[in-house]
Protein backbone atom coordinates (compact mmCIF):
# COMPACT_ATOMS: atom_id res chain seq x y z
CA UNK A 1 0.00 0.00 0.00
CA UNK A 2 1.56 3.26 -1.11
CA UNK A 3 1.14 6.23 1.21
CA UNK A 4 0.34 9.61 -0.33
CA UNK A 5 1.31 12.80 1.52
CA UNK A 6 -0.26 15.43 -0.71
CA UNK A 7 -1.99 16.89 2.31
CA UNK A 8 1.42 17.50 3.86
CA UNK A 9 2.78 19.50 0.90
CA UNK A 10 2.41 22.82 2.69
CA UNK A 11 4.18 21.47 5.80
CA UNK A 12 7.01 20.07 3.65
CA UNK A 13 7.62 23.38 1.92
CA UNK A 14 7.33 25.27 5.19
CA UNK A 15 9.98 22.96 6.67
CA UNK A 16 12.26 23.53 3.66
CA UNK A 17 11.77 27.29 3.91
CA UNK A 18 12.68 27.31 7.62
CA UNK A 19 15.67 25.05 6.96
CA UNK A 20 16.89 27.34 4.14
CA UNK A 21 16.57 30.39 6.37
CA UNK A 22 18.49 28.68 9.15
CA UNK A 23 21.30 27.63 6.80
CA UNK A 24 21.59 31.16 5.38
CA UNK A 25 21.79 32.47 8.96
CA UNK A 26 24.50 29.90 9.74
CA UNK A 27 26.66 30.83 6.77
CA UNK A 28 26.25 34.57 7.26
CA UNK A 29 27.58 34.02 10.79
CA UNK A 30 30.54 32.07 9.40
CA UNK A 31 31.51 35.00 7.20
CA UNK A 32 30.88 37.64 9.85
CA UNK A 33 32.76 35.90 12.64
CA UNK A 34 35.67 34.54 10.66
CA UNK A 35 38.78 33.66 12.62
CA UNK A 36 41.91 31.90 11.40
CA UNK A 37 42.51 28.69 13.30
CA UNK A 38 46.03 27.12 13.41
CA UNK A 39 45.34 24.51 10.70
CA UNK A 40 44.06 27.17 8.29
CA UNK A 41 47.15 29.30 8.96
CA UNK A 42 49.36 26.29 8.16
CA UNK A 43 47.49 25.39 4.94
CA UNK A 44 47.44 28.95 3.61
CA UNK A 45 51.11 29.46 4.45
CA UNK A 46 51.82 26.55 2.07
CA UNK A 47 49.67 28.29 -0.57
CA UNK A 48 51.77 31.44 -0.13
CA UNK A 49 54.98 29.44 -0.56
CA UNK A 50 53.69 27.82 -3.76
CA UNK A 51 52.94 31.30 -5.08
CA UNK A 52 56.59 32.13 -4.42
CA UNK A 53 57.62 29.20 -6.63
CA UNK A 54 58.39 26.68 -3.89
CA UNK A 55 57.33 23.04 -4.15
CA UNK A 56 55.68 21.23 -1.21
CA UNK A 57 57.67 18.20 -0.14
CA UNK A 58 60.78 19.51 -1.93
CA UNK A 59 61.40 23.12 -0.90
CA UNK A 60 59.11 23.07 2.14
CA UNK A 61 58.39 20.04 4.27
CA UNK A 62 54.75 19.08 4.58
CA UNK A 63 53.04 15.74 4.97
CA UNK A 64 49.95 16.81 3.00
CA UNK A 65 49.36 15.92 -0.63
CA UNK A 66 49.64 19.17 -2.63
CA UNK A 67 46.70 19.39 -5.07
CA UNK A 68 44.41 21.50 -2.84
CA UNK A 69 47.24 23.98 -2.25
CA UNK A 70 48.01 24.28 -5.97
CA UNK A 71 44.34 24.89 -6.77
CA UNK A 72 44.14 27.59 -4.10
CA UNK A 73 47.33 29.23 -5.35
CA UNK A 74 45.44 30.08 -8.56
CA UNK A 75 43.72 32.80 -6.51
CA UNK A 76 46.96 34.78 -6.84
CA UNK A 77 46.13 35.25 -10.53
CA UNK A 78 43.27 37.54 -9.49
CA UNK A 79 44.70 39.05 -6.31
CA UNK A 80 48.30 39.63 -5.24
CA UNK A 81 47.30 39.71 -1.58
CA UNK A 82 44.21 37.50 -1.10
CA UNK A 83 42.63 37.74 2.33
CA UNK A 84 41.50 34.88 4.52
CA UNK A 85 37.94 36.00 3.76
CA UNK A 86 38.50 35.20 0.06
CA UNK A 87 39.80 31.70 0.81
CA UNK A 88 36.88 31.06 3.15
CA UNK A 89 34.48 32.24 0.45
CA UNK A 90 36.08 29.77 -2.00
CA UNK A 91 35.64 26.98 0.55
CA UNK A 92 31.94 27.78 0.94
CA UNK A 93 31.55 27.65 -2.87
CA UNK A 94 33.19 24.20 -2.85
CA UNK A 95 30.78 23.12 -0.11
CA UNK A 96 27.89 24.37 -2.24
CA UNK A 97 29.20 22.38 -5.23
CA UNK A 98 29.46 19.28 -3.04
CA UNK A 99 25.86 19.74 -1.93
CA UNK A 100 24.81 19.93 -5.60
CA UNK A 101 26.77 16.75 -6.37
CA UNK A 102 25.01 14.95 -3.51
CA UNK A 103 21.71 16.18 -4.97
CA UNK A 104 22.49 14.87 -8.48
CA UNK A 105 23.76 11.52 -7.17
CA UNK A 106 20.60 11.19 -5.06
CA UNK A 107 18.54 11.68 -8.26
CA UNK A 108 19.71 8.21 -9.31
CA UNK A 109 17.74 6.76 -6.40
CA UNK A 110 14.63 8.94 -6.03
CA UNK A 111 12.40 11.33 -7.93
CA UNK A 112 10.95 12.79 -4.75
CA UNK A 113 11.72 16.52 -4.96
CA UNK A 114 11.30 16.95 -1.21
CA UNK A 115 13.87 14.23 -0.43
CA UNK A 116 16.23 15.65 -3.06
CA UNK A 117 15.93 19.12 -1.55
CA UNK A 118 16.60 17.67 1.90
CA UNK A 119 19.73 15.86 0.64
CA UNK A 120 21.07 19.20 -0.65
CA UNK A 121 20.19 21.20 2.45
CA UNK A 122 21.28 18.61 5.00
CA UNK A 123 24.73 18.43 3.43
CA UNK A 124 25.14 22.18 3.96
CA UNK A 125 23.73 21.96 7.48
CA UNK A 126 25.74 18.94 8.68
CA UNK A 127 29.01 20.20 7.24
CA UNK A 128 28.82 23.41 9.26
CA UNK A 129 29.26 22.02 12.77
CA UNK A 130 32.01 19.57 11.70
CA UNK A 131 34.61 22.38 11.64
CA UNK A 132 32.98 23.57 8.43
CA UNK A 133 33.20 27.15 9.67
CA UNK A 134 37.01 26.98 9.39
CA UNK A 135 39.21 26.53 6.37
CA UNK A 136 39.80 22.77 5.96
CA UNK A 137 40.88 20.45 3.12
CA UNK A 138 38.17 17.76 3.34
CA UNK A 139 35.67 19.56 1.05
CA UNK A 140 38.24 19.39 -1.78
CA UNK A 141 38.61 15.63 -1.24
CA UNK A 142 34.82 15.26 -1.39
CA UNK A 143 34.63 17.40 -4.53
CA UNK A 144 36.73 15.03 -6.65
CA UNK A 145 35.36 11.89 -5.01
CA UNK A 146 31.73 12.89 -5.56
CA UNK A 147 32.39 13.89 -9.19
CA UNK A 148 34.04 10.49 -9.71
CA UNK A 149 30.95 8.66 -8.38
CA UNK A 150 28.51 10.88 -10.30
CA UNK A 151 30.41 10.36 -13.56
CA UNK A 152 30.42 6.61 -13.03
CA UNK A 153 26.64 6.63 -12.53
CA UNK A 154 26.17 8.74 -15.69
CA UNK A 155 28.69 7.06 -18.07
CA UNK A 156 28.60 3.41 -16.98
CA UNK A 157 26.75 2.48 -20.19
CA UNK A 158 29.04 4.53 -22.44
CA UNK A 159 32.09 3.23 -24.30
CA UNK A 160 34.67 1.47 -22.16
CA UNK A 161 37.47 4.03 -22.28
CA UNK A 162 35.33 6.63 -20.48
CA UNK A 163 35.93 4.62 -17.28
CA UNK A 164 39.38 6.21 -17.22
CA UNK A 165 37.81 9.49 -16.11
CA UNK A 166 36.28 8.36 -12.76
CA UNK A 167 39.63 6.67 -12.02
CA UNK A 168 41.56 9.89 -12.62
CA UNK A 169 39.15 11.89 -10.45
CA UNK A 170 39.30 9.35 -7.60
CA UNK A 171 43.10 9.64 -7.66
CA UNK A 172 42.83 13.45 -7.54
CA UNK A 173 40.81 13.08 -4.32
CA UNK A 174 43.87 11.33 -2.86
CA UNK A 175 46.12 14.12 -4.11
CA UNK A 176 44.00 16.61 -2.15
CA UNK A 177 44.54 14.69 1.08
CA UNK A 178 45.73 11.15 1.74
CA UNK A 179 42.41 10.01 3.23
CA UNK A 180 41.00 10.31 -0.30
CA UNK A 181 42.58 6.89 -0.92
CA UNK A 182 39.29 5.42 0.36
CA UNK A 183 37.67 6.43 -2.96
CA UNK A 184 39.94 3.93 -4.75
CA UNK A 185 37.46 1.05 -4.34
CA UNK A 186 34.21 3.02 -4.71
CA UNK A 187 33.72 2.65 -8.48
CA UNK A 188 34.94 -1.00 -8.61
CA UNK A 189 32.34 -1.92 -5.95
CA UNK A 190 29.64 -0.15 -8.00
CA UNK A 191 30.85 -2.00 -11.11
CA UNK A 192 30.58 -5.36 -9.40
CA UNK A 193 27.07 -4.50 -8.18
CA UNK A 194 25.83 -3.24 -11.57
CA UNK A 195 27.53 -5.53 -14.09
CA UNK A 196 25.61 -8.61 -15.20
CA UNK A 197 28.65 -10.00 -16.99
CA UNK A 198 31.86 -10.56 -15.04
CA UNK A 199 33.97 -10.00 -18.18
CA UNK A 200 32.42 -6.55 -18.70
CA UNK A 201 33.00 -5.60 -15.06
CA UNK A 202 36.61 -6.76 -15.29
CA UNK A 203 37.35 -4.71 -18.43
CA UNK A 204 35.80 -1.57 -16.95
CA UNK A 205 37.63 -2.08 -13.65
CA UNK A 206 40.96 -2.41 -15.48
CA UNK A 207 40.27 0.86 -17.30
CA UNK A 208 39.26 2.53 -14.05
CA UNK A 209 42.47 1.36 -12.37
CA UNK A 210 44.48 2.58 -15.37
CA UNK A 211 42.88 5.99 -14.98
CA UNK A 212 43.60 5.94 -11.25
CA UNK A 213 47.28 5.25 -11.95
CA UNK A 214 47.74 8.12 -14.45
CA UNK A 215 48.09 10.97 -11.88
CA UNK A 216 50.43 8.82 -9.77
CA UNK A 217 52.67 8.03 -12.74
CA UNK A 218 52.82 11.69 -13.81
CA UNK A 219 53.53 12.81 -10.25
CA UNK A 220 56.31 10.25 -9.73
CA UNK A 221 57.89 10.99 -13.13
CA UNK A 222 57.87 14.73 -12.41
CA UNK A 223 59.51 14.29 -9.02
CA UNK A 224 62.01 11.77 -10.36
CA UNK A 225 63.04 13.88 -13.35
CA UNK A 226 63.07 17.25 -11.59
CA UNK A 227 64.18 16.34 -8.09
CA UNK A 228 65.82 12.90 -8.02
CA UNK A 229 65.13 10.42 -5.23
CA UNK A 230 61.63 9.44 -4.16
CA UNK A 231 62.26 7.40 -1.02
CA UNK A 232 62.03 10.34 1.40
CA UNK A 233 58.93 11.77 -0.33
CA UNK A 234 57.13 8.42 -0.23
CA UNK A 235 57.89 8.20 3.49
CA UNK A 236 56.70 11.78 3.98
CA UNK A 237 53.41 11.41 2.08
CA UNK A 238 52.65 7.96 3.49
CA UNK A 239 52.02 9.58 6.88
CA UNK A 240 54.91 7.82 8.57
CA UNK A 241 54.83 8.73 12.27
CA UNK A 242 51.61 10.76 11.94
CA UNK A 243 48.96 10.77 14.62
CA UNK A 244 48.29 8.93 17.84
CA UNK A 245 47.68 5.55 16.19
CA UNK A 246 45.40 4.80 19.09
CA UNK A 247 42.69 2.15 19.23
CA UNK A 248 41.01 4.23 21.95
CA UNK A 249 40.86 7.26 19.62
CA UNK A 250 39.42 5.08 16.86
CA UNK A 251 36.76 3.59 19.14
CA UNK A 252 35.89 7.07 20.43
CA UNK A 253 35.45 8.35 16.87
CA UNK A 254 33.38 5.31 15.91
CA UNK A 255 31.22 5.71 19.02
CA UNK A 256 30.39 9.28 17.98
CA UNK A 257 29.69 8.08 14.43
CA UNK A 258 27.39 5.27 15.55
CA UNK A 259 25.75 7.44 18.19
CA UNK A 260 24.69 10.00 15.58
CA UNK A 261 24.34 8.00 12.35
CA UNK A 262 24.32 4.35 13.45
CA UNK A 263 20.56 4.44 13.89
CA UNK A 264 20.41 3.98 10.10
CA UNK A 265 22.40 0.73 10.24
CA UNK A 266 19.50 -1.70 10.79
CA UNK A 267 17.65 -0.11 7.84
CA UNK A 268 20.82 -0.27 5.75
CA UNK A 269 21.16 -3.99 6.39
CA UNK A 270 17.48 -4.53 5.54
CA UNK A 271 17.96 -2.71 2.22
CA UNK A 272 21.20 -4.56 1.55
CA UNK A 273 19.54 -7.97 1.67
CA UNK A 274 16.28 -6.91 0.04
CA UNK A 275 15.67 -8.79 -3.21
CA UNK A 276 15.35 -6.90 -6.46
CA UNK A 277 17.14 -3.76 -5.22
CA UNK A 278 20.35 -2.35 -6.64
CA UNK A 279 22.47 -2.47 -3.54
CA UNK A 280 24.36 0.76 -4.09
CA UNK A 281 23.96 1.30 -0.37
CA UNK A 282 26.86 -1.15 -0.02
CA UNK A 283 29.35 1.32 -1.53
CA UNK A 284 28.08 4.15 0.67
CA UNK A 285 28.44 1.98 3.78
CA UNK A 286 31.96 1.13 2.60
CA UNK A 287 32.77 4.86 2.25
CA UNK A 288 31.29 5.68 5.67
CA UNK A 289 33.32 3.05 7.46
CA UNK A 290 36.36 3.50 5.18
CA UNK A 291 36.64 7.16 6.11
CA UNK A 292 36.26 6.25 9.78
CA UNK A 293 39.78 4.74 9.65
CA UNK A 294 41.15 8.25 10.13
CA UNK A 295 39.91 8.17 13.74
CA UNK A 296 42.76 5.74 14.39
CA UNK A 297 45.12 8.72 14.05
CA UNK A 298 43.05 11.57 15.51
CA UNK A 299 39.44 12.36 16.28
CA UNK A 300 39.03 15.78 14.72
CA UNK A 301 35.52 17.14 13.96
CA UNK A 302 36.44 17.96 10.35
CA UNK A 303 37.11 14.27 9.67
CA UNK A 304 33.34 13.75 9.75
CA UNK A 305 33.06 15.98 6.67
CA UNK A 306 34.21 13.03 4.56
CA UNK A 307 31.38 10.83 5.88
CA UNK A 308 28.46 13.23 5.56
CA UNK A 309 27.70 12.81 1.80
CA UNK A 310 27.43 9.04 2.13
CA UNK A 311 25.30 9.09 5.26
CA UNK A 312 22.87 11.28 3.29
CA UNK A 313 22.94 9.06 0.18
CA UNK A 314 22.43 5.93 2.30
CA UNK A 315 19.45 7.63 3.93
CA UNK A 316 17.97 8.48 0.49
CA UNK A 317 18.22 4.83 -0.62
CA UNK A 318 16.68 3.62 2.64
CA UNK A 319 13.83 6.10 2.27
CA UNK A 320 13.01 4.81 -1.22
CA UNK A 321 13.15 1.20 -0.06
CA UNK A 322 10.88 1.55 2.97
CA UNK A 323 8.31 4.14 1.89
CA UNK A 324 5.84 1.47 0.72
CA UNK A 325 5.95 -0.27 4.12
CA UNK A 326 4.09 1.98 6.58
CA UNK A 327 5.70 0.69 9.79
CA UNK A 328 9.26 0.85 8.48
CA UNK A 329 8.59 4.16 6.75
CA UNK A 330 7.28 5.92 9.85
CA UNK A 331 10.07 4.40 11.98
CA UNK A 332 12.64 5.75 9.54
CA UNK A 333 10.98 9.17 9.44
CA UNK A 334 11.11 9.32 13.24
CA UNK A 335 14.81 8.48 13.18
CA UNK A 336 15.43 11.13 10.51
CA UNK A 337 13.56 13.64 12.65
CA UNK A 338 15.54 12.62 15.75
CA UNK A 339 18.86 12.96 13.91
CA UNK A 340 17.77 16.29 12.42
CA UNK A 341 16.92 17.67 15.87
CA UNK A 342 20.34 16.58 17.21
CA UNK A 343 22.20 18.24 14.36
CA UNK A 344 20.10 21.40 14.32
CA UNK A 345 20.53 21.69 18.09
CA UNK A 346 24.31 21.37 17.62
CA UNK A 347 24.18 24.22 15.13
CA UNK A 348 22.07 26.35 17.48
CA UNK A 349 24.63 25.82 20.26
CA UNK A 350 27.39 26.91 17.89
CA UNK A 351 25.43 29.98 16.84
CA UNK A 352 24.68 30.75 20.49
CA UNK A 353 28.42 30.86 21.08
CA UNK A 354 28.65 33.28 18.17
CA UNK A 355 25.90 35.52 19.51
CA UNK A 356 27.04 35.47 23.16
CA UNK A 357 30.71 35.99 22.41
CA UNK A 358 30.34 37.28 18.87
CA UNK A 359 32.16 40.51 19.68
CA UNK A 360 34.99 38.48 21.23
CA UNK A 361 35.29 36.26 18.15
CA UNK A 362 35.17 39.27 15.85
CA UNK A 363 37.72 41.00 18.04
CA UNK A 364 39.94 37.92 17.89
CA UNK A 365 40.12 38.19 14.12
CA UNK A 366 40.79 41.91 14.37
CA UNK A 367 43.50 41.19 16.93
CA UNK A 368 45.07 38.63 14.59
CA UNK A 369 45.26 41.25 11.84
CA UNK A 370 46.60 43.94 14.21
CA UNK A 371 49.15 41.53 15.63
CA UNK A 372 50.37 40.62 12.15
CA UNK A 373 50.98 44.32 11.42
CA UNK A 374 52.94 44.63 14.67
CA UNK A 375 54.97 41.51 13.89
CA UNK A 376 55.92 42.86 10.46
CA UNK A 377 57.39 45.97 12.13
CA UNK A 378 60.11 43.79 13.70
CA UNK A 379 60.42 40.77 11.39
CA UNK A 380 62.14 41.36 8.07
CA UNK A 381 61.43 39.58 4.79
CA UNK A 382 64.28 37.11 5.26
CA UNK A 383 64.12 36.71 9.05
CA UNK A 384 63.28 33.30 10.51
CA UNK A 385 60.52 32.89 13.09
CA UNK A 386 59.94 29.78 15.21
CA UNK A 387 56.75 28.93 17.12
CA UNK A 388 56.56 27.63 20.66
CA UNK A 389 52.82 26.87 20.46
CA UNK A 390 50.89 25.81 17.36
CA UNK A 391 48.18 28.37 18.21
CA UNK A 392 50.37 31.06 16.62
CA UNK A 393 50.44 29.29 13.23
CA UNK A 394 47.96 31.78 11.65
CA UNK A 395 50.71 34.43 11.72
CA UNK A 396 52.80 32.44 9.24
CA UNK A 397 50.02 33.21 6.75
CA UNK A 398 49.04 36.70 7.91
CA UNK A 399 52.61 37.99 8.24
CA UNK A 400 54.07 35.69 5.56
CA UNK A 401 56.76 34.56 8.02
CA UNK A 402 59.48 32.00 7.34
CA UNK A 403 60.27 29.10 9.72
CA UNK A 404 64.00 28.60 10.35
CA UNK A 405 64.42 25.23 8.58
CA UNK A 406 61.38 25.02 6.31
CA UNK A 407 62.95 22.56 3.87
CA UNK A 408 63.93 20.07 6.58
CA UNK A 409 61.11 20.54 9.11
CA UNK A 410 58.47 22.90 7.72
CA UNK A 411 56.36 24.53 10.44
CA UNK A 412 57.10 23.00 13.83
CA UNK A 413 56.47 23.86 17.47
CA UNK A 414 57.60 22.57 20.82
CA UNK A 415 56.01 19.20 21.44
CA UNK A 416 55.60 17.91 17.87
CA UNK A 417 59.32 17.25 17.33
CA UNK A 418 62.12 15.91 19.51
CA UNK A 419 64.01 18.24 21.84
CA UNK A 420 67.14 17.98 19.70
CA UNK A 421 65.19 18.92 16.56
CA UNK A 422 63.60 21.90 18.31
CA UNK A 423 67.00 23.07 19.57
CA UNK A 424 68.35 22.76 16.04
CA UNK A 425 65.61 25.16 14.92
CA UNK A 426 66.35 27.46 17.87
CA UNK A 427 69.95 27.70 16.70
CA UNK A 428 68.82 28.84 13.23
CA UNK A 429 65.95 31.18 14.13
CA UNK A 430 66.00 34.94 14.57
CA UNK A 431 62.75 35.16 16.53
CA UNK A 432 60.40 33.00 18.59
CA UNK A 433 56.68 33.80 18.60
CA UNK A 434 55.10 32.80 21.89
CA UNK A 435 52.04 33.48 24.04
CA UNK A 436 52.59 35.10 27.41
CA UNK A 437 51.50 32.11 29.54
CA UNK A 438 54.06 29.83 27.82
CA UNK A 439 57.02 32.12 28.52
CA UNK A 440 58.12 30.48 31.77
CA UNK A 441 57.87 27.02 30.22
CA UNK A 442 59.97 28.19 27.26
CA UNK A 443 62.76 29.52 29.47
CA UNK A 444 62.71 26.37 31.59
CA UNK A 445 63.07 24.14 28.54
CA UNK A 446 65.97 26.20 27.18
CA UNK A 447 67.80 27.11 30.39
CA UNK A 448 70.69 24.82 29.41
CA UNK A 449 71.37 26.96 26.33
CA UNK A 450 73.29 30.19 26.62
CA UNK A 451 71.03 32.41 24.52
CA UNK A 452 69.69 35.78 25.67
CA UNK A 453 66.36 37.00 24.38
CA UNK A 454 64.87 40.47 23.98
CA UNK A 455 61.14 40.41 24.75
CA UNK A 456 58.99 42.43 22.35
CA UNK A 457 55.35 42.82 23.36
CA UNK A 458 53.03 42.38 20.38
CA UNK A 459 49.76 42.33 22.34
CA UNK A 460 48.54 41.55 25.84
CA UNK A 461 49.11 37.83 25.32
CA UNK A 462 51.62 37.63 22.49
CA UNK A 463 55.38 38.12 22.59
CA UNK A 464 58.11 38.12 20.01
CA UNK A 465 61.46 36.95 21.39
CA UNK A 466 64.46 38.30 19.51
CA UNK A 467 67.91 36.83 19.90
CA UNK A 468 70.21 39.23 21.69
CA UNK A 469 73.35 38.81 19.64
Amino acid sequence: MKIEFKQLTFIKYLFLFILCGFIVYVYVNILQHKIINPDAGYYLWIVNKISEGKIPGIDIRTGYMPLSFYLLSLVKIFSDFPTYFLYLYILLIVQLLNALLVYFIAKNYTNDKFILALSFLFYLLLSFHSDGSFFVLEPFVNLFGLISILLYLRIKNWVFYWMLVPGILAALAFFCKQYGLVYFLAAPILLIIDSKKKSSALKKTVLYLAGYCIPFILFILYLKIEHGGLKELISLYSGSGYGKRSVDAYLSGMFTLINIYGIFLPFSLWVLFKKGVRNHILVYLYLIFGFSIQFFFYKFPHYYLLLIPYVILAAVIINESVKERPLLFFSFLLLILFTSIINIYSNILTLRNFSVSGSIIKESYDVQEKNSIQINKYVGEYDKVLLFDFDQAPYYFLSNMNPPLEKKYGIIFSGNVSRDSYLENISQTDFVLICDESLTKFYNELKSIDIKWIEIKISDNLLLLKKNI
